[in-house]
């Protein structure tokens, strides 16, 4: 048991929960535009595609490297999936309960692992499944939590579910293909160049038609530094997630995320002065030890040895070559 302890990659944990939190940084900064009387999340991720835009396409022009055009239609399948996903998730909060968005919304793990499964190649072991399953047995523990404290109503409607389970499927599907991608010699820079480029045109599309009323009501500089809160943190996590899908794996990231929902809950209690039931700490403590459990390290088999051969080959040519360095 030691030594399968001391086997764990504790940086994809660390990773993984700062990832997470910079999540809940999001809800943070979304939830105070709420108070503000601000209901515009498609506005909201228009500034976050631009800032990525922007931030990436200048590291282009100081570094004066080529954009590789012959994959920019790679990088903009994802960036129209991830847009996608992004859109239907905030329509769905529109459409049906908040304990039904984010009970659904977790089924991202499971299209992950059985999309993973087949296009990635990846083989589970009997660790990572009942570690994916301990997580998932906490999530339910805080859903259990969250339909008490709504006297056992789950308040969904089957068109807003289906609106979650969709999203959830595209960002299983995004996950996934930039996994692929990253670890097949594209370039993060590339991809989130594209990304925020395509992103910040689909999000200009649809947040003029669905919320210009309330975007011609800000008003404020309180408001306009809640806006870029929100979007440097996600810029913060959409840096940061192409590196963690290429060493980590798209598994382990949605994985890492599933505790998000605690994180939201202890900033809510600091800041909007909400409470937390006892059964959050037992969900809480579930995830973690799922995460733990899956982090354990696999034996070797063939196919295993073979990943870890070419995955050896491949970072050690990108060091040589000095690719794109993330600092």
């Amino acid at each position: 048991m030691w030594k399968l302890i001391r086997g764990i990659d504790f940086s994809a944990i660390v990773c993984g929960q700062g990832l997470s939190i910079l999540n809940t940084f999001t809800g943070v900064f979304s939830k105070l535009l709420l108070n503000l009387g601000l209901d515009t999340p498609l506005f909201q991720l228009l500034w976050t595609y631009f800032l990525i835009y922007t931030t990436f396409q200048i590291f282009f022009l100081i570094s004066k490297q080529k954009f590789p055009w012959r994959h920019g239609w790679k990088y903009a399948i994802a960036s129209i999936t991830d847009s996608q996903a992004n859109f239907l998730t905030v329509l769905a909060y529109q459409k049906t309960s908040v304990v039904s968005v984010l009970t659904l919304v977790n089924t991202s793990l499971i299209f992950v692992m059985i999309l993973s499964y087949f296009f990635l190649k990846h083989r589970y072991n009997k660790y990572q499944y009942s570690g994916a399953a301990i997580a998932l047995c906490g999530v339910c523990v805080i859903i259990i939590s969250d339909l008490r404290d709504n006297n056992w109503l789950w308040g969904g409607t089957i068109e807003g579910d289906i609106y979650v389970l969709i999203g959830s499927m595209l960002y299983a599907v995004t996950n996934v293909y930039v996994e692929y991608l990253m670890k097949n010699e594209h370039g993060p820079q590339e991809y989130l160049v594209v990304l925020g480029g395509c992103g910040s045109i689909i999000m200009l599309v649809e947040s003029i038609c669905l919320e210009i009323d309330k975007i011609r009501s800000i008003d404020g500089v309180y408001q306009v530094l809640c806006y870029m809160g929100f979007s440097f943190t996600m810029l913060m996590i959409y840096s940061c997630t192409p590196y963690y899908f290429e060493r980590y794996g798209a598994a382990m990231f949605n994985l890492s995320l599933l505790t998000a929902m605690v994180y939201g809950l202890l900033f809510g209690i600091m800041i909007f002065g909400e409470s937390m039931s006892w059964l959050y700490l037992i969900g809480y403590f579930f995830v973690m030890t799922g995460i733990f459990v899956y982090s354990l390290p696999k034996k070797n088999t063939n196919n295993e040895g073979n990943d870890t051969i070419l995955t050896a080959l491949s970072s050690a040519s990108k060091d040589e070559a000095n690719l794109w360095k993330f600092t």
